[in-house]
């Protein structure tokens, strides 16, 4: 620290302080995302998949059936460091969705050199409604998302900056996405392409660091594709063979992709990103042109966003005839997305022009359609209710749960199993916990007082989200045992039914009903008691 006095004035000056100060403007932006959001993390109750990715974190390992585990792991610190609530849990997704705004705001500024465009970059991929659940829900998305964004702003340091020791972190930054979800498989193959068709960067195939930084990365994956090799390759059958295994050409899915990537952009933003990678995007050969101006960085820079966002949307694209695509799916895309919409509200031409906002009225109708949407989603989450009762409530005759049942009764059905739990684990034949699905097995295991570790009992054939717990129950499904079997949907105990099947007697309990202050019925839980487990079920888990 440094004191400079002049008259009666004494100007300290701290170390770094220049640094906070250029950035305030960002720290603030941030500030209120986070001071936005907090009310989303804290206040609805953890979905069936935030709930079964925390299932892994109590089981921490190099991979699991469904996905890497990068979440799995960044749960476990969050909720080793601060107890176990729905807010640790959804804390990393917090941090990411803040982290991936910064670089979003640093990738748009070291492009144009205006901290302006970064703001708007960064404030316009906060006002998507994807971004909105990516900051609120706790998926495999988040890393993937964070990860993805930080490996293409190193790559352009490395590529198109000419910065080679920008390689190593950038292998470090893909490594993380490729312990998050097989998705960033994409990510090498639009770094090639990008430097296939530019001839002024195509010379960098014929160098060593790229391959060293591509082999680096899956060195960071390797621990992964060893639990793998010591488990039948089950994540790869998981995601490249059984889940889209019954699924065949159907022209309507490709409208059903363009349908999810309007719910996730926003129909004004979505054609706002098109006109980007249009203008920005390349076609052969046109990436010929020699010289390092700061023009020519700063498009090539755009180019390698624009070649690092279309390369996931045009490969679900094409998948998307065969196979159904969530809107989810192409999230790593958005973070670039709002690089280059800011990049093309300023442009004349291919000339970005930090100083003048050339297109406020097309950008102004995007972020405003963007929060036409992203605003009643937030207020759905935060209050259900608001919505047409026929989607909340249930008459007393109806067997389904409404729309809106998931939000209501995980407390009061927690209270109810640990209740069972306790009046049945003391029998001499032992207890264990059944359900039929890895989702709610999964909210019960949360929402129970100190916590539960349910199974699944009769895994169909035809299934494939969850099998993780065909593992998990080995050791807790013992012959003779006692069930406590509970269900959120109705069910008939006849000789179909998996606890007929593997138990020496059954009987349903009372259910449980859950009403709101004015007694209107909110949601059903089925409750049935299994004794005497005889064991038989078949082995699924590497089908």
């Amino acid at each position: 620290m440094t004191m400079r006095t002049r008259g009666r004035r004494a100007n300290i000056h701290f170390p770094g302080a220049a640094w906070w100060l250029e950035r305030r403007a960002l720290f603030g932006l941030l500030a209120l995302a986070a001071l936005l959001l907090l009310p989303l993390l804290l206040v609805p109750p953890l979905n069936g998949d935030e709930a079964f990715v925390w299932n892994w974190a109590r089981r921490l390992d190099w991979g699991y059936y469904s996905h890497p585990p990068m979440v799995a792991w960044l749960i476990a610190l969050s909720t080793s460091l601060f107890g176990t609530s729905v807010f640790t849990v959804r804390l990393p997704s917090l941090v990411l969705h803040l982290g991936t705004m910064a670089l979003i705001y640093r990738m748009t500024v070291d492009l144009t050199a205006s901290r302006r465009m970064g703001l708007t970059a960064a404030a316009i991929y906060f006002a998507l409604p994807l971004s909105l659940m990516m900051g609120l829900l706790i998926t495999t998305d988040d890393p993937l998302i964070f990860f993805w964004t930080a490996a293409a702003y190193l790559v352009k340091r490395a590529v198109v900056d000419g910065r080679t020791h920008a390689w190593w972190p950038a292998a470090v930054m893909a490594g993380g996405a490729l312990l998050s979800k097989f998705f960033s498989l994409l990510l090498h193959p639009a770094v090639f392409l990008f430097l296939v068709f530019s001839t002024r960067h195509r010379r960098i195939l014929l160098r060593w660091e790229p391959y060293a930084a591509f082999v680096l990365s899956w060195l960071i994956f390797s621990p992964f594709l060893v639990w793998n090799a010591h488990h039948n390759w089950l994540t790869f059958k998981f995601n490249f063979m059984a889940r889209h295994s019954n699924e065949g050409l159907d022209l309507l899915k490709p409208l059903h992709y363009l349908v999810g990537q309007l719910l996730a952009a926003s129909p004004i933003m979505l054609l706002l990103g098109i006109l980007a990678l249009l203008l920005f995007l390349p076609a052969p050969g046109s990436l010929a042109r020699l010289g390092r101006s700061g023009h020519e960085t700063q498009r090539d820079g755009l180019r390698l966003y624009a070649f690092m966002m279309a390369t996931p949307l045009a490969v679900f694209l094409v998948q998307s005839f065969t196979i159904r695509i969530g809107a989810h799916y192409t999230g790593v895309a958005y973070p670039l997305a709002a690089v280059l919409i800011t990049a093309w509200a300023h442009s004349q031409g291919q000339r970005i022009d930090p100083t003048r906002l050339r297109r406020p009225i097309a950008l102004g109708l995007g972020v405003a359609g963007a929060l036409l949407i992203t605003l009643p989603l937030a207020v759905i989450v935060l209050w259900p209710t608001v919505l047409p009762a026929r989607h909340v409530y249930m008459a007393e005759t109806d067997k389904r749960q409404n729309f809106a049942g998931d939000y209501f009764g995980w407390h009061e059905v927690g209270a109810r199993i640990a209740d069972l739990r306790q009046a049945w684990g003391d029998k001499p034949e032992g207890l264990f916990l059944s359900t039929s699905d890895y989702a709610i097995a999964s909210m019960f295991d949360f929402y129970t007082p100190g916590r539960a570790q349910f199974v699944i009992i009769g895994y169909l054939h035809q299934d494939f989200h969850g099998k993780e717990f065909l593992y998990w129950a080995k050791d807790i499904k013992r012959l003779g045992a006692n069930t406590i079997y509970v269900s959120d949907a109705p069910f008939e105990l006849n000789e179909k039914h998996a606890l007929v099947r593997y138990f020496a007697s059954v009987e349903m309990l009372p259910p449980l009903e859950v009403r709101d202050s004015q007694g209107r019925l909110l949601r059903r839980f089925h409750f049935a008691l299994g004794r005497g487990y005889r064991g038989g079920e078949p082995d699924l888990l590497n089908i």
